[in-house]
């Protein structure tokens, strides 16, 4: 039993020895086939790693590559642009002197155009001045009704045409911004009041009634260009007048009183034809004329002319109208207050100025025949001694001639001009170098107050000029 048990027993211990033996040769296999795994695992991995490797290298080519065509792209293009830039600056320096050339051109011909128009001006005011004069000295003699109405068309004709030039050589004097305003002292009631007088002929032939009313102080004294404020009310009750067929012009001006200054408003009313809602906006524009100013004069510069005077000065214009009921043209302006209103009145003349002239020594110097020759009757009966020059040096012959108590001298003429006869006339021995020199210029160059007499001038009249104006100068100059 115990040898069956034993046997039992060995052959159990001979097949665990088997199974033992068995397990050590799967084992070995295992491990050999782990081992293969792994050595296949490794190789592959040591693949993928140079695949990846082989892939980063080319991608860094690659990109390395696409780096370089992009920097030699980018760096063509900046040397494209550096020529392009280098073409634009040669180009734009040409183009830059070609500018400056044309503009210093334009200059030129701008400047060489307002001093041919400045001497046109020259040229036509002076007959043009003289015609006016003659016909102040005709309408001091009897005339018959005809020749006064002739009288009266052909000073109507001689003042549109002045005025026309006038406008023209405002509006080219504002274009080369050489516009300038004088600051004189003025009462406004009586400038508006001078002007209403002066348009009422006009307003009654055509059988108009012109109205005028003030409100403020009538007596204030403002400091101002008053002879531009004539000018804004003369065009406006111009036209006005021109296209009133029937009723009425009506003149509102109020002077008030502002923070900073006094202010005149004038409003300008009347009963004409009206101006259309569209014509209105372009109205103040340079030449416009609307529709219903065809088949009349005019050069289409008045009411530009009436704003740039009225802005230019602070203010402002505007209008209002209804077509076939009438217009109201509305302006401000503010001025400064005089502070010395009364020394405005003081020095003034005597009752009969001419007695003061009785016996003196005049010299006229123009280079315009007619301007002489109408200077020459307006004297006659002054009881005075009259010679004349046509330029400076002449007078300068005369002055050494003749005994001469004043000298009534144009700006503007041959070989010797006014203001060099001034400097020559200063240079004469005593007392003549202390000779008053009152200016007669038609120029609004030569019209600036301030510019004429801080020259040494001792006085100035503005053509065209009535008697008495011209004898209120000489009695100023010669109390001096």
């Amino acid at each position: 039993m115990y040898l069956n048990k034993l046997q039992e027993l060995q052959e159990r211990n001979v097949k665990m020895l088997t199974m033992q033996r068995e397990l050590i040769s799967l084992n070995d296999r295992i491990s050999t086939e782990l081992e293969n795994i792994i050595n296949e695992v490794k190789a592959l991995n040591y693949n993928i790693a140079d695949e990846f490797k082989a892939m980063a290298f080319k991608s860094y080519q690659e990109s390395t590559d696409l780096l370089n065509r992009l920097y030699l792209a980018a760096l063509f293009l900046v040397l494209v642009f550096a020529v392009l830039l280098i073409v634009f600056i040669v180009k734009l320096n040409g183009s830059e002197v070609q500018l400056r050339n044309e503009n210093e051109r334009a200059v030129t011909i701008a400047q060489q155009k307002m001093d041919l128009l400045l001497h046109m001006s020259h040229e036509i005011r002076n007959p043009l001045t003289a015609i006016k004069g003659f016909l102040y000295i005709f309408s001091q003699t009897e005339l018959s009704k005809r020749q006064s109405d002739m009288l009266d068309s052909i000073r109507l004709s001689s003042d549109m045409l002045l005025g026309t030039l006038n406008d023209t050589l405002d509006a080219a004097k504002m274009e080369n911004s050489e516009f300038k305003f004088n600051t004189d002292p003025f009462n406004p009631d009586f400038i508006l009041k001078s002007v209403i007088e002066n348009m009422e002929f006009s307003a009654t032939k055509k059988k108009l009634v012109l109205n005028y009313e003030f409100k403020g102080d009538k007596e204030a004294i403002l400091l101002g260009d008053s002879f531009r404020l004539k000018q804004i009310m003369i065009n406006l009750l111009s036209n006005a007048i021109k296209y009133t067929k029937e009723g009425q012009i009506t003149v509102n001006a109020e002077l008030t009183k502002l923070n900073n200054g006094p202010k005149l408003e004038v409003n300008i009313i009347d009963t004409g034809m009206g101006i259309s809602a569209d014509q209105q906006a372009n109205l103040f524009s340079k030449y416009y004329q609307t529709n219903s100013s065809k088949g009349k004069t005019g050069t289409g510069l008045g009411l530009y002319i009436c704003k740039q005077f009225v802005e230019l000065q602070g203010g402002k214009i505007s209008v209002k109208s209804v077509e076939k009921v009438g217009s109201t043209f509305s302006f401000y302006i503010p001025y400064v207050e005089n502070v010395n209103n009364g020394e405005t009145v003081v020095n003034q003349t005597p009752e009969d100025p001419l007695s003061l002239l009785n016996g003196i020594t005049i010299l006229a110097v123009d280079d315009n025949d007619l301007n002489l020759k109408f200077l020459k009757m307006m004297t006659q009966k002054w009881n005075v001694k009259f010679y004349s020059a046509g330029n400076g040096k002449e007078a300068l012959d005369v002055l050494n001639k003749e005994n001469v108590t004043v000298v009534l001298t144009d700006i503007q003429m041959p070989e010797m001009d006014g203001y060099e006869l001034l400097q020559s006339i200063k240079k004469l021995p005593a007392p003549q170098n202390k000779l008053p020199v009152i200016v007669i210029s038609a120029s609004p160059e030569e019209f600036e107050m301030n510019k004429i007499l801080t020259k040494g001038f001792s006085g100035i009249v503005s053509k065209p000029f009535i008697e008495a104006g011209l004898i209120e100068q000489i009695v100023k100059a010669l109390k001096g």
